[in-house]
């Protein structure tokens, strides 16, 4: 399996998880999980989407990259005006855009990119080391 099908799969992964916390109903799912779980899984979708999209970019510019959309888009938030607010009222481009500032949900952004590099970076070690051969 390639590096950019595993990126994939696990995107496909995350969508599957994070989309309920935004389509069921508020009272289907814990408080914590709606209000930031899914932003979490928002913003490890776009770490991993970076991963898709450039599979040989260092960890740290993906890491960085992904703050900076993540937080870029939350800061967008702020504007409020009549074409932007109508896009926001399409289903698809409301999970992306959001409603409102909150900088709960920065923290959130913050700790799903920090988990997606994590994983990878002690991914990327432990595959590093195995694929080594044994010194002599």
């Amino acid at each position: 399996m390639t590096t950019r099908s595993r990126y994939l799969l696990a995107l496909l992964l995350v969508f599957a998880l994070g989309l309920p916390t935004r389509l069921l109903p508020q009272d289907q799912l814990p408080a914590f999980c709606y209000a930031y779980v899914g932003d979490a899984l928002w913003a490890l979708a776009i770490f991993l989407g970076l991963g898709v999209l450039f599979p040989a970019a260092q960890l740290r510019t993906r890491l960085l990259t992904a703050l900076g959309i993540a937080y870029t888009i939350e800061l967008t938030n702020l504007i409020q005006t009549d074409w932007l607010n109508a896009l926001r009222q399409i289903k698809l481009l409301a999970l992306v855009l959001g409603f409102t500032f909150q900088w709960s949900d920065v923290a959130a952004y913050t700790v799903g990119i920090g988990v997606g590099g994590i994983i990878e970076y002690v991914w990327l070690r432990r595959t590093d080391t195995h694929d080594r051969p044994a010194s002599s």
